[in-house]
């Protein structure tokens, strides 16, 4: 059974991206644009990993409320925020922190992609 892996990230085509190098590599990808329609998937089941980019269209800290609902449901799960700058980790709530990791957007490229697929292995249940 293939992992699945949910990508919450508001710009369409950095979102298609990701899921389709994921797809690729075997994995199944919830692709959801909201903190509304994250929320909603994870009514009835949890991904085996969160990918989840912090400002969510106007919505600027829908990623934190995303982080926070899912370590209410579970404080394994990893959680792979995407940052725009390094800087928005002096904003972190206490919540966020766990087993996860912070990324900039530019760090897990496409191309990066592969490369890390073995190191999140290990991280998921």
């Amino acid at each position: 059974m293939s992992r699945k892996i949910a990508l919450i990230e508001d710009e369409s085509a950095i979102r298609k991206n990701y899921a389709d190098a994921l797809s690729k590599q075997g994995y199944q990808v919830m692709g959801l644009e909201s903190r509304q329609e994250a929320l909603k998937a994870f009514q009835t089941n949890l991904p085996d990993l969160a990918i989840i980019d912090i400002s969510l269209g106007d919505d600027v800290e829908g990623g934190f409320d995303v982080c926070r609902v899912l370590r209410s449901k579970s404080n394994t799960l990893p959680i792979i925020f995407l940052l725009q700058e390094i800087l928005t980790l002096m904003s972190f709530p206490d919540y966020a922190w766990g087993q996860m990791i912070i990324l900039p957007r530019t760090f897990l490229s496409i191309r990066s992609l592969p490369g890390w697929l073995h190191y999140l292995e290990e991280l998921m249940p």
